[in-house]
Parts: structure tokens; sequence; C-alpha cells
């Protein structure tokens, strides 16, 4: 069965040189701890020995971006099934996008690796295009191992965190959401909602190239604080909506 197409919205580069500074002046700083189980770090040993996920000297993020920069060459060099292989690594085990095919179905990990060997940025851009937004948070984690200074990972606390500051700037234009695990910031997924023309991936790099030039923020320092924001900034969502409620309650109930 055809997968249904979602319909997006597109702002242009010069929008979000106006749109990003205002955004990420509105966003929690946070830090995200970023560390990697011994399961974890077993399984990549035993598909790359030589490699190490980073010295326990190195504050989270550098650790977060070495990894990524000793990958990148293993993935842009590699053959169609280490790529696969590695991209399995990268986003079910790192990843813990733990969702595999059932039955007979192709994995799609597989027609990623075929699609994307090599990693040249026509390749990219007509697998971007191919897919908008479908399954989002897998793939856009394996591009940003391959080359973390033009792809970032896009997940549900990244669209959370974006669309909760850009409500907070009075902006209409929202994220893509995809589907969250359950928890705070699944909850305020849902309370967000969906528009009709949601942002997509190709805005999303937009922001981060404007966030570099205007905020000096690598693609990775900002993809983590993004993500790093999102459960503080879904409480405050969820409270005030909840507050909302009440109000709105206290002036249509009769009282007691």
């Amino acid at each position: 069965m055809k997968r249904a197409q979602t319909t997006l919205q597109q702002l242009s580069d010069r929008e979000w040189q106006d749109l990003g500074p205002k955004l990420w002046d509105v966003i929690p700083k946070g830090t995200y701890a970023w560390t990697i189980s011994p399961n974890v770090e077993a399984k990549l040993r035993a598909l790359v020995p030589s490699e190490k996920p980073g010295r326990a000297d190195l504050s989270p993020l550098e650790r977060n971006q070495a990894l990524r920069d000793q990958l990148a060459p293993r993935l842009s060099s590699a053959d169609v099934p280490t790529l696969y292989q590695l991209s399995a690594w990268i986003i079910r085990d790192w990843g813990g996008i733990t969702g595999r095919p059932r039955g007979d179905k192709p994995d799609p990990l597989l027609d990623w690796a075929e699609e994307l060997a090599g990693f040249a940025p026509a390749t990219v851009d007509r697998f971007l295009t191919q897919r908008g937004v479908h399954r989002i948070s897998s793939w856009s984690k394996l591009l940003a191992f391959a080359d973390s200074e033009r792809y970032a990972i896009y997940d549900t606390r990244v669209a959370v965190t974006l669309n909760i500051a850009l409500r907070a700037i009075g902006e209409q234009h929202q994220f893509y959401l995809p589907a969250g695990r359950n928890d705070i910031v699944a909850r305020a997924a849902a309370a967000l909602g969906a528009v009709d023309r949601p942002l997509g991936y190709f805005d999303y790099l937009s922001l981060l190239r404007a966030l570099e030039a205007e905020r000096g923020q690598t693609f990775l320092s900002a993809e983590t604080t993004l993500f790093a924001a999102a459960p503080q900034l879904a409480e405050r969502l969820m409270a005030e909506m909840d507050r909302h409620l009440d109000e709105a309650c206290n002036l249509s109930c009769p009282s007691q």
C-alpha cells in the first residue's frame, strides 16, 4: 500500500535568517547528558573493532561529536552490506528505535543503504525529496552521523521544542511532529496537534544554517540544545494548558 504523502510548507533561507535567532533566544540552553551504554558500545566494537565512542575526559557534546566524526568516513566509503549494519547500529542500538519489519516485509534500512551509498549531496537531496517526513526520526540519525556539518537529527523532541518556540514568538508556522514515546514530550506533541502544511527537514536545515551563521552554533550543538530543552518546554506547555482548562471550568461550571 502506497504511503500517504505529507504536503510540506517551505520557507526561504532569508526568512530563517530572521526567524532563527528569535527562536534561539527563547529556547532554554540546557545540556543533554549524552552517554552510550556498555552493551551498545560492545555492539559497535564488534562491527568496527578499532572505534571507541569517546574518552571519559571529554564533555558529552565532544564525545557525541567524536563518535560521529569517527564513523562518518566509514559510512561514506562502506559497501551496501556494511552500510546496512552500521545504519542498524546507529538507528536501532544507539538511537533506540527498535521497531523492525514483520514477517517477510523488506527492511527499510537496507533500501536506505542502497539509495544513500556514498552520501553524495545530490544523492541525499534526492533521498530527502522522495522521503519527505516519512520515518524522519530514523533516517535523520543516519544522515547526522554521515555528515554532522550538513545534517542533524530530527525527532519528536526537536520538533516539540521548535513548535513551542514558534508559538512563543507569535508564529503560526509549525514543524512536522513525528510520533513520540509516551512521556511528557509525546503528550505535548499531541496537545500541539498537526497542521495541514507543516515545515519539514529542508526547513530544519535552513534553520540550523541560520543558527550557525547568526549564533555560532554547530549543527550538533544546536541539535542537542533543542533535544535537551524539550521536556522543560513540554512541562511548561502542559501546565499552561491545564491552567487555561481550570479557568474555563471555573467560568462555566456552576458553583457548588
